[in-house]
């Protein structure tokens, strides 16, 4: 199952929501004006869910979207009955922003974006901030992502900002870079001076300019160690929290048939580990292992047989003869 398939078909039900912004702008179609909304937001993911979501990225260089936009439109003048679009999603405050910008600057009409928030105290009357947008603003946003991108994946460093300063702090023990969006220039923090004066380039030439200074090599360079190790992490915690999610639903479950909500839980469970696992769920221990494809090969009869049994702490022989009985 793809990343974005098991996101909208497993992860998303689970998930809690903070709304953080609402992005407005009109645009014009078919003669008539329209009144375009988007509300971010931060996705709150389980435990496990979150520990999955590091290890997909850690192994196959995306995982769950960080933050959801939701989009909605409607007539600019006429009554306030919105319709909506498909919501977008991103990996960052910063991402949603650029993809914002990118509709605004290409569909709008040239009145850039209102934002204001989306939380407890907003409300219809809050007007919010005025945000003039040009082409070259949305390309300096992109470049800014794209240079932090050089450095690792968006999963592994803390990214913010907003359309005139955005931030990467690549670990929580290195100091961000910072990106200065109206000036067009990098800040890049460097040991090349007692002072640790930092190395500054063109946002449009930071993959050059980093080469040109060897303080910035040295961050970047430290940069990449730190994540290489947090995505060696990622993967021994999602395995050891997959362990540890087998053996506690194994106790659960208790012998009891897989029917009604226990059928649910196991689907869950099964569809997450396989996305992180592979259908032959590598990388668990033995027992784990034994335990859980005991269940998948359970769940994969269940569309066929109705209920199926699983004797805890019988073997695995046994319980695939139950299931397919």
């Amino acid at each position: 199952m793809a990343n974005g398939d098991i996101f909208s078909d497993v992860i998303q039900a689970d998930l809690a929501r903070i709304p953080l912004f609402e992005a407005l702008h009109t645009e014009r179609f078919n003669g008539c004006d329209y009144l375009l909304s988007q509300v971010v937001v931060k996705n709150i993911f389980t435990d496990f869910d979150r520990l999955l979501s590091r290890h997909l990225a850690a192994t196959r260089g995306e995982g769950f979207p960080q933050f959801t936009a939701f989009v909605r439109f409607r007539e600019a003048a006429g009554m306030p009955t919105w319709k909506s679009f498909d919501p977008t999603h991103h990996a960052s405050v910063p991402h949603a922003l650029r993809h914002i910008a990118e509709r605004a600057v290409s569909f709008g009409r040239d009145e850039g974006l209102m934002l204001r928030h989306a939380g407890r105290t907003g409300s219809a009357e809050d007007e919010g901030i005025e945000v003039p947008l040009e082409r070259e603003d949305v390309n300096t946003l992109k470049d800014a992502l794209d240079a932090f991108e050089t450095i690792g994946e968006p999963e592994f460093m803390e990214i913010s900002g907003d359309f005139d300063v955005v931030f990467c702090r690549p670990s929580p023990e290195q100091r961000p870079i910072t990106m200065y969006l109206r000036k067009g220039s990098a800040s890049v923090p460097s040991d090349r001076s007692a002072t640790g004066t930092p190395f500054e380039c063109p946002i449009a030439g930071f993959r050059r300019g980093i080469r040109d200074d060897m303080g910035a090599q040295g961050y970047v360079a430290a940069a990449r160690h730190a994540l290489s190790a947090a995505k060696e992490a990622a993967v021994s915690e999602f395995r050891s929290a997959a362990e540890t999610q087998i053996m506690a639903f194994d106790r659960a479950l208790h012998g009891r048939p897989l029917d009604g909500h226990r059928s649910d839980s196991a689907l869950s469970l099964i569809a997450r580990l396989r996305a992180g696992l592979g259908d032959e769920l590598r990388g668990l221990g033995e027992a784990a292992r034994i335990t859980a494809m005991e269940w998948s090969l359970a769940v994969d009869t269940l569309g066929r047989n109705g209920a199926v049994h699983i004797a805890a702490g019988h073997d695995a022989s046994e319980g695939h003869r139950r299931a397919a009985g």
